[in-house]
């Protein structure tokens, strides 16, 4: 079953640092994502998630997370991806307001320790 996303929290996850979630060897294969209604394979050898757009829809179809080379039991990557972002103490969220509108909402993101990117 896929996970939806958007560009900036896929961009996150596959960018984390810690060895929590990215220990030295581990890997993910045969990933299958969709970006903004198109699917992209783990051929696509010209897709780079470090180009995506923050606000960019992005649904986790399949792939497996392997915690080492020697792994032979690895968990999917959207069974990975929802234990990630289950463990994050921040949440990356996309909104649409009137541009009049805009300033009061930075102030009341701001007032409630958020930050708008």
């Amino acid at each position: 079953m896929s996970v939806k996303t958007n560009g900036a929290e896929y961009k996150a996850y596959i960018n984390e640092q810690s060895a929590k979630w990215w220990p030295d060897g581990a890997y993910m294969d045969d990933s299958v994502l969709n970006v903004n209604g198109v699917e992209i394979g783990e051929d696509n050898f010209d897709f780079d998630p470090g180009k995506l757009e923050d606000s960019d829809a992005v649904s986790i179809i399949c792939g497996s997370y392997y915690i080492s080379p020697d792994d032979r039991d690895p968990i999917s990557l959207e069974a990975h991806f929802k234990r990630w972002r289950k463990a994050q103490t921040t949440v990356r969220i996309l909104v649409e307001v009137h541009k009049d509108k805009l300033e009061s909402l930075k102030d009341v993101i701001k007032a409630n320790s958020g930050k708008v990117l």
